[in-house]
């Protein structure tokens, strides 16, 4: 309990009337009274009340004031704090989703029909650059293949009569025309030879593969290969052995990500998009973690969706051990740029009394509550748009008890006026 509160600390301000009944019932049996001095000499400084008589009021004015004693003060940790200017942070609290890096995702697509012949991956597998996920027995394959061996054959018999020619011509046997004949033959075989090994690499085959197609046993023509093209994982699985797939749909037969690196999706109301720019820091409370992740926001969407009426700022956050699940809902926090207020004070200095925003201020009489207008507020501070000046002295902590002691004082006032 606090140490004043059974003192009677009174407010002055009131009638005629009750201000004389109550300063009879404080007085009574006191003599020499004074404002600032005792009653009674032999009670201590912290235990001094007084009634204001309402002269020599300053700017504010000293009705209802408290007076409090020195030592009461420390007792209750009232703390004292001069009005200035300052800067107001505000944190501004986004939704998001976490998504795929879209960067380290593969779909992967067959560039021929066929049927599966087997499948040897599924959902969760870690794969690496070149795992073989799938062979399909694709007819369009053996088909390709048998057109580019043909094309090699023409080429080297053609290469052959080339060589032949080029000697007899040279040695004056043959005439010149079936020298350039010849030769023509040769760069039009030569052509079809390119053309066919392009539609191979175009079907996925490395050169390596081309290049061993011609000792390639012809049970293995059509078989067709699908390769993982990235390190990662199986997210997705949409085949089955002997299911038939062709080249031209859209759909994907396995998709591979790469979750080491994931995106974060924060929706960002029109309200706060000039608050934010990349470059910020965000703080990313996650569930599974005690402390915040802090993260940079890389990007922010130009264009606004019109049915949310938000955009999308984006945050690239690695994530090694997978903790981080696309797909999953967080809340992010991040500190907009400082507002400049004239006058900024402690939210904690800031009481409701009658339904009015009040701060007490410290004057030569004591502490009195002063109706203040608020402005913006952050976490821990508000702006004051009219009620205090810069250089006033008012109550940072610790006024909770004064708004406890004037409204009691205020009950008892309308006690007496009935």
């Amino acid at each position: 309990m606090f140490p004043f509160l059974g003192l009677g600390l009174f407010l002055g301000g009131c009638d005629d009337h009750a201000t004389h009944n109550t300063h009879q019932d404080i007085h009574e049996g006191h003599s020499d009274h004074q404002g600032h001095g005792h009653a009674d000499h032999d009670q201590p400084d912290h235990h001094d009340a007084h009634i204001d008589d309402g002269e020599d009021h300053d700017e504010h004015g000293h009705e209802n004031t408290l007076r409090i004693g020195h030592l009461e003060q420390q007792e209750l940790d009232i703390e004292i704090a001069t009005a200035g200017s300052g800067n107001l942070t505000f944190n501004i609290n986004l939704s998001g989703e976490f998504v795929l890096n879209p960067n380290n995702v593969a779909h992967i697509v067959p560039r021929v029909s066929g049927a599966t012949r087997s499948v040897h991956k599924s959902v969760g597998d870690r794969v690496e650059k070149g795992t073989l996920l799938a062979v399909l027995d694709s007819r369009e394959l053996a088909q390709t293949k048998a057109h580019f061996l043909a094309s090699l054959s023409k080429e080297r018999i053609a290469q052959a009569n080339f060589n032949r020619e080029d000697k007899l011509w040279k040695a004056r046997i043959s005439s010149e025309r079936t020298f350039l004949d010849t030769k023509q033959s040769l760069e039009e075989v030569k052509i079809a030879l390119t053309l066919a090994e392009r539609e191979l690499h175009a079907l996925g085959l490395s050169e390596a593969e081309v290049a061993s197609l011609p000792t390639e046993p012809e049970v293995q023509h059509t078989r067709y290969q699908l390769l993982s093209p990235i390190s990662g994982t199986v997210i997705e699985r949409h085949v089955v052995r002997g299911e038939v797939v062709k080249e031209d749909t859209n759909d994907p037969v396995f998709v591979i990500a790469d979750l080491t690196s994931i995106w974060l999706n924060l929706t960002v109301h029109t309200t706060h998009l000039d608050q934010i720019r990349p470059g910020q820091k965000v703080m990313v409370a996650l569930a599974n973690q005690s402390k915040p992740l802090t993260a940079t926001i890389d990007y922010i969407t130009p264009l606004i969706d019109q049915s949310t009426r938000t955009a999308t700022a984006r945050v690239v956050l690695p994530n090694p051990n997978g903790t981080l699940r696309p797909g999953s809902f967080v809340t992010a926090r991040l500190a907009s740029d400082p507002v400049a207020a004239k006058i900024m004070v402690p939210t904690t200095a800031i009481h409701t009394i009658d339904e009015k925003p009040t701060v007490f201020l410290q004057n030569d009489h004591g502490f009195m509550p002063v109706t203040v207008k608020l402005g913006a507020a952050s976490e821990t501070h508000t702006e004051i748009l009219s009620g205090l000046k810069a250089g006033d002295l008012y109550v940072a902590h610790g006024g909770f008890v004064l708004k406890s002691e004037t409204m009691k004082s205020e009950l008892e006032h309308a006690g007496h006026a009935h």
